[in-house]
């Protein structure tokens, strides 16, 4: 069976993250192109991960247009999320779009519109459902272990992004960040709530800022 061709788009620490990963499944799948607008950081991930220098590319539309990829997964600041998954999508690549998918409804309507069009497959990296925890619970909410349940809370604590985290601080640039750790991070806590007891169908909040 023929490996699946990767290119991962934004190669700094999530774009590392996704990279990782596809090394656990190196027999089946061939990181095959890397893209990044840092051309020093672009080349150290070009070494560390194999990739020959004709496969690294500081344009993404430079890549998508010069090789044939299979899977494109995207490791970009939020704000570019929507932006670079709508190249993909309109080009029938299966994409996996790093947490938060978007920013705004607006952003959130034209993907699922490429998608739709285009019937490109699409994931958004929500990473907490493969914890160990969380697979543990929902195979014992499936088997009616605690019956059925009628609430959900979740609590999240994360010590960074901290300065220096990463290579790069963007995630305390609220033009880039956009929404926060709310957005960054609480977007877990939601989506794993719907993930053990379904979809929501109201919703009330109470945000503060520390």
């Amino acid at each position: 069976m023929a490996k699946i061709n990767v290119g991962v788009i934004g190669v700094g620490a999530i774009g590392n993250a996704h990279l990782q990963g596809f090394e656990l499944v190196k027999d089946k799948v061939n990181i095959q192109a890397l893209c990044d607008i840092n051309p020093v950081r672009l080349k150290e991930m070009g070494k560390t991960w194999n990739v020959a220098p004709e496969h690294l590319y500081t344009d993404r539309a430079e890549m998508l247009k010069k090789e044939k990829l299979d899977v494109v997964t995207i490791g970009t600041p939020n704000l570019y999320h929507a932006e670079v998954a709508l190249d993909t999508i309109k080009r029938g690549i299966t994409t996996m779009i790093e947490k938060p998918m978007v920013v705004d409804m607006k952003q959130a309507a034209a993907v699922k519109r490429a998608q739709e069009k285009s019937q490109a497959k699409v994931m958004v990296a929500f990473s907490h459902r493969f914890n160990p925890q969380n697979i543990a619970a929902k195979k014992l909410l499936k088997k009616g272990v605690i019956g059925k349940p009628f609430m959900t809370r979740v609590r999240l604590a994360h010590n960074g992004p901290y300065p220096g985290w990463a290579q790069s601080d963007w995630f305390y640039k609220k033009d880039i960040a956009v929404g926060g750790a709310s957005l960054d991070m609480g977007i877990h806590a939601i989506d794993i709530c719907q993930y053990h007891i379904g979809p929501i169908k109201s919703v009330a909040a109470e945000v503060r800022t520390l």
